[in-house]
């Protein structure tokens, strides 16, 4: 499978929340930083589906916690934006993602 390929599946294992996928792509070698139409990574679709566990495995194979989507936003952004459910309050993945994401320089 090519490179354009395998980034392609690892953003639509991503959006089917499908772990497994992703763990044998990762391990398969696939670019984590690879971007679909809208320059959005695995990781920031993880951000917006907060799939915590998911963003976790893509930020340990070196996903890039600083790469914003074409409208320049940025994985925390996308990370507190879907995870709110109220003005101002957020859902406790969403909370753990955040935190994550903060551990590893992405604020």
């Amino acid at each position: 499978m090519n490179d354009k390929l395998m980034g392609q599946a690892l953003i639509d294992a991503v959006v089917k929340h499908d772990i497994i996928t992703v763990k044998q792509l990762i391990k398969q070698g696939v670019d984590v930083e690879y971007v679909d139409s809208q320059n959005m990574t695995a990781l920031l679709h993880c951000c917006q589906l907060q799939l915590l566990d998911i963003l976790m495995l893509l930020v340990e194979a070196g996903a890039d916690v600083h790469h914003a989507n074409n409208l320049g936003h940025l994985p925390v952004e996308l990370a507190h934006w879907h995870g709110e459910f109220h003005i101002g309050s957020y859902t406790a993945t969403s909370q753990k993602i955040v935190k994550y994401l903060e551990r590893y320089g992405g604020v």
